[in-house]
């Protein structure tokens, strides 16, 4: 259960970071929490390839679904660095649209990964 909940509490790191940016207190707690189950995870045994597992053989592969979901953030955390109204904790329309693009993608990534994990 420890594993779960650390790739949980990531993954919403994560998505406050896209949607609300580094610095906005929210993100600062679910970063947090990520950083206090992965600790706990690993004080109770279990490697970090536990929490982020490897290729079937071994190897990191590169998967275009994983790009594409990267590449959202890339392109969100892009956005609200040259944004005026995004850098005021106000979000654009545009970045309303990288937000769900992003979400979806990652919805889409995680899902895959959870059906290959049985």
């Amino acid at each position: 259960m420890p594993i779960h909940r650390a790739r949980t509490a990531q993954n919403l790191a994560i998505r406050a970071i896209a949607a609300r940016g580094l610095a906005h207190p929210i993100t600062l707690a679910l970063l947090a929490v990520a950083a206090t189950t992965a600790s706990r995870a690993w004080d109770i045994g279990h490697r970090v390839t536990d929490t982020h597992p490897p290729a079937p053989n071994g190897t990191l592969v590169p998967d275009d679904l994983y790009e594409r979901y990267m590449t959202a953030h890339r392109a969100l955390a892009a956005h609200r660095t040259g944004c005026t109204a995004c850098r005021s904790r106000q979000t654009c329309q545009p970045a309303q649209r990288l937000v769900e693009s992003f979400t979806r993608l990652q919805d889409a990534y995680l899902a895959r990964q959870k059906q290959k994990r049985g």
